[in-house]
């Protein structure tokens, strides 16, 4: 039985009549909200965590975003409401490559004030929001402001850097190489050195490394001369 169960705010009192869907039927439970209010839940709503109260949670949390950020038409809360959209919306056109792959939004970025201390506002329009490990959650851990190009060597289908005409993605050419994969994107992404200044520094043979070209981006950016 699980009567006097907690769910969120909600506090189990008995079963009811199930509910009838078109070929089963639903196990339904009668609750009390910590506000003191009753309501019929259905049982699967609470045991994944669609159902926390008799709907005063969700008012109490929407009114307190509305009344504390002020932000709901700038770029930072659009970017916000994107995130959620594709880590917990199944009707969102790119939920499959997100919360369909088991990504989430972890439970403080629930609110967009936390978000927004976490964050900040973006360096400039050219930025979005880049998951730092691409198979991890959204969290501030794991995530930064970057430009396109940034991400472009940071995504699932990144393209190769080429070690002695083998090639390898950033973080596998850094454990190869024995040097940390921050440092390494940095060298190669966010500083941009040339290819011959990175393998002076690594002692590597001259030439050893080279890029496929980046879309945009003229190749000699990537090469070496």
């Amino acid at each position: 039985m699980m009567i006097g169960t907690r769910f969120h705010r909600l506090v189990v009192a008995e079963e009811v009549a199930p509910r009838r869907y078109t070929k089963t039927f639903v196990r339904r439970l009668r609750c009390i909200c910590d506000c003191g209010t009753e309501v019929i839940a259905d049982k699967p709503n609470l045991l994944r965590g669609a159902t926390k109260s008799c709907g005063c949670w969700k008012k109490e949390t929407a009114g307190q975003q509305a009344i504390t950020h002020g932000m709901s038409r700038t770029s930072e809360y659009a970017i916000w409401l994107g995130i959620r959209k594709r880590c917990s919306q199944p009707t969102y056109r790119e939920f499959h490559l997100y919360g369909g792959r088991g990504i989430k939004i972890c439970e403080r970025w629930a609110v967009f004030d936390n978000f927004f201390e976490d964050m900040g506002f973006r360096p400039t329009s050219a930025h979005s929001i880049d998951r730092i490990d691409v198979n991890g959650d959204y969290s501030p851990e794991n995530c930064r402001w970057a430009t396109k190009l940034e991400q472009g060597f940071n995504c699932r289908r990144s393209r190769h850097i080429y070690y002695l005409g083998q090639p390898f993605t950033l973080r596998q050419l850094a454990m190869t190489l024995g040097v940390s994969y921050f440092t390494f994107y940095d060298w190669l992404v966010r500083k941009d050195k040339p290819l011959a200044e990175i393998e002076s520094k690594l002692q590597l043979p001259v030439n050893a490394l080279s890029c496929t070209q980046v879309p945009g981006v003229p190749e000699a950016t990537h090469k070496n001369p």
